[in-house]
């Protein structure tokens, strides 16, 4: 059975799980209601203003408040996510195939969900408010995943749109046609991995009874993680003075080269075989 629900996950596209999972209703986080419901009962109508119009990194929130309201957040969106995942863990192995790509989209979208919730947590602006910009949220995914190109990439994304916005650096920001490949390489990274994670939460839910269980479990095993991995690394983000970032960005091993992105491939490649 085992061999069967791999040849299912193999026929899945997990570029097409992502784009799906971006565009479910649930996937967008409105920056301004969430920043309003976290901090407008606590802070000055001034500081809200400045909150919202430049992160809470520049309205000078405390950093240890920032990161309890990170746990929270994660806390608040893995109740939801294990929820829907133990749910739908309840069809058997008849209907598995048909319902696999339909629960990872959801899974996703909730992994989404977390990484917005985080940045503007820690100070980032709109992340879903064009196409270009929702694109690039797949080095969040990357970073929860632990591909190095994506703790590279992170930092290009952070002057265009994080705390840092604006750092006065000697390397320009990625153009567009430099950023497709890096993302298309992240992708690959995630789904060679994700096929591989993805075979024991299909194998639960193949099991109609306790399929709900184990399919929640594996949910949360695997969500928890990756948001805390990307929490710590924006909480990093955050701290980062101006002469941090100017000494990052001088260093050569830091630069995204062509052999980043080449070198993400060998690594694919070779997990195949």
């Amino acid at each position: 059975m085992e061999n069967k629900i791999k040849n299912a996950l193999q026929n899945i596209s997990f570029e097409d799980i992502i784009a799906k999972s971006m565009k479910l209703p649930l996937v967008k986080i409105n920056r301004n209601e969430f920043l309003l419901k976290q901090f407008a009962h606590i802070v000055e109508p001034e500081t809200m203003e400045m909150i919202l119009t430049d992160g809470t990194v520049k309205a000078g929130i405390k950093y240890s408040f920032l990161d309890k309201l990170a746990k929270d957040a994660i806390k608040q969106e893995i109740i939801r996510v294990t929820a829907i995942s133990a749910g739908a863990g309840v069809p058997g192995f008849k209907f598995m195939a048909a319902t696999i790509p339909a629960d990872l989209a959801q899974f996703y979208a909730h992994v989404f969900r977390i990484a917005q919730k985080l940045a503007y947590i820690y100070g980032w602006q709109d992340l879903i408010d064009d196409e270009e910009t929702r694109n690039k949220m797949v080095i969040f995914l990357g970073v929860m995943n632990g591909v190095g190109l994506a703790h590279k990439a992170i930092m290009q994304f952070a002057i265009e749109r994080g705390p840092i916005i604006g750092a006065r650096i000697a390397r320009q920001p990625l153009t567009k046609t430099l950023w497709y490949p890096i993302l298309k390489s992240i992708l690959k990274r995630i789904g060679v991995d994700i096929t591989k994670k993805s075979v024991g939460n299909a194998v639960g839910k193949a099991v109609p009874i306790i399929g709900g269980v184990i399919s929640g479990g594996i949910t949360y095993a695997m969500f928890k993680p990756m948001a805390n991995k990307l929490a710590q690394r924006l909480s990093e983000l955050s701290k980062m003075t101006p002469e941090e970032i100017v000494e990052y960005f001088e260093k050569e091993e830091n630069i995204i080269s062509e052999e980043d992105i080449i070198e993400v491939d060998v690594v694919e490649d070779e997990s195949e075989q």
